[in-house]
């Protein structure tokens, strides 16, 4: 972190086949009719916002409000694309790699960032102020090491989003296939901060049409 500001890059996950789907589940509508990716791009836009304002105001009193969002999506589908208007679009080709290519080429569309924050998309529970959340708590984390991991978690096990420090990048960037972080986790235990979620349903990734009429 430089001073009391964070640079932190969201990367948004969304190259996925859906196989037990049968189509690009991130294109189903929800009950609002918009589609299911909407619903986390839209939470994105919302955080970036709120940061804008506060900095804006010039309130330094607060440690969570000095924070500078980098929006990254990557995917492989173009109406997916099409739906992220202020995001930085990557294109991922090769979806058959696993998770881990998806984070490397977020990871490579982030720049300088301070830390790195993973979120799928088809997981339309998740809350805006769940991922505010995630974000003061790696912020306060950054008080006391250089190297935090936050997670999301329900009964205390872990699920996305999870935020990385940039000094992770090197062991983010040698991943394959769809081992995700999980494994950088482990190495790194002592650095790892659980924050729970308000309920169940924030955690539940869509899988199943008969799963969309839940939501």
């Amino acid at each position: 972190m430089n001073g009391r500001t964070l640079k932190l890059a969201i990367i948004l996950e969304a190259a996925g086949d859906a196989k037990r789907f049968g189509r690009n589940k991130l294109l189903e509508p929800m009950a609002d009719g918009l589609p299911m990716v909407s619903r986390i791009l839209s939470s994105i836009r919302s955080l970036e916002a709120e940061y804008s304002e506060y900095e804006r105001s010039n309130n330094t009193s607060a440690k969570d409000k000095h924070v500078s969002l980098v929006k990254v999506l990557v995917t492989q589908y173009d109406q997916v694309a099409e739906l992220a208007d202020g995001f930085t679009v990557v294109r991922n080709n090769h979806p058959e790699l696993g998770i881990s290519l998806s984070m490397q080429l977020g990871i490579g569309a982030a720049g300088d960032a301070d830390a790195y924050m993973f979120c799928v998309c088809d997981q339309p529970g998740l809350k805006t102020s769940t991922i505010k959340r995630l974000i003061e708590s790696y912020i306060s984390a950054c008080e006391k090491s250089d190297a935090p991991i936050v997670s999301l978690s329900w009964q205390g096990i872990m699920y996305n989003p999870k935020i990385f420090s940039s000094i992770y990048k090197e062991e983010l960037m040698a991943l394959s296939g769809d081992t995700g972080g999980r494994q950088i986790i482990k190495d790194h235990m002592n650095e790892l901060i659980l924050v729970e979620a308000d309920s169940e349903l924030e955690i539940k990734d869509i899988d199943t049409t008969d799963e969309v009429m839940e939501l």
